[in-house]
């Protein structure tokens, strides 16, 4: 009996590991302007981020619309942001690119004000992180 359900675990884990998918995500801070979510990321993380990845801010599933490929200094991103506060939020490190989310535009989220946001980069099948391939 229990042969048999030690069996039927390591099934369950292969057939996940080989038909499953985890997302690798990257994770920013973000502010609305008009009718777009902005956030910053660092170089690092930009070069895993696509046009049409899904993101998620908060509870709203939302679509990178674009990514910018020049670098931000923080005295731009204060001047485009226009507050202190926000740039200190939304900025990581000295340079940053401009990434654009856009959703259907039915959210609240208020103008101003810092916003958690996660972007789905990829997805993978489990069995490769284990493989390493």
């Amino acid at each position: 009996m229990l042969l048999a359900a030690a069996i039927a675990l390591l099934v369950g884990l292969l057939a996940w590991g080989v038909f499953g998918s985890v997302s690798t995500r990257v994770s920013a801070t973000a502010v609305r302007d008009r009718d777009s979510i902005r956030c910053f990321l660092a170089p690092s993380d930009v070069a895993r981020v696509r046009p049409g990845n899904m993101a998620y801010v908060g509870n709203e599933q939302m679509e990178v619309a674009g990514v910018d490929v020049t670098p931000y200094s923080r005295e731009e991103v204060s001047e485009l942001l226009g507050r202190d506060y926000l740039t200190d939020a939304v900025m990581r490190e000295d340079w940053t690119y401009l990434v654009v989310l856009k959703g259907d535009g039915d959210y609240d989220f208020i103008e101003g004000v810092p916003l958690s946001v996660a972007i789905t980069t990829d997805r993978v099948a489990p069995i490769t992180l284990v493989l390493d391939r």
